[in-house]
């Protein structure tokens, strides 16, 4: 006898037949999901949603070299003329051509 993979079930439709049970029944489940969560591993909080960080710091530690500035990374090299259109289309394959080198 073969064992058929069980139907994919939406987090929506758990929630549904959930709240068709009795509730103690509710309430076993509760339980039960709670005695299975705290077995699971603790994930470790992300470092930037629990404390500030100095974005400075944050450049430093990541490798942002200290003369990288605003107007250093200012694109220039279009004229205003021309329509943005061109300009997707030209970055598009250039760095489709700086993958291919």
């Amino acid at each position: 006898m073969t064992q058929s993979k069980p139907e994919k079930v939406s987090l929506d439709e758990v929630v549904h037949l959930v709240k068709q049970l009795p509730a103690e029944q509710q309430e076993l489940l509760r339980l039960r999901l709670n005695e299975d969560a705290e077995k699971l591993p603790t994930i470790p909080p992300n470092r930037l949603m629990v404390q500030r960080i100095d974005i400075d710091q944050l450049a430093i530690e990541q490798g942002v070299p200290e003369s990288c500035t605003i107007e250093s990374l200012k694109f220039d090299s279009w004229p205003e003329d021309e329509d943005i259109e061109e300009l997707l289309t030209a970055l598009h394959q250039w760095r489709k051509e700086s993958r291919a080198s």
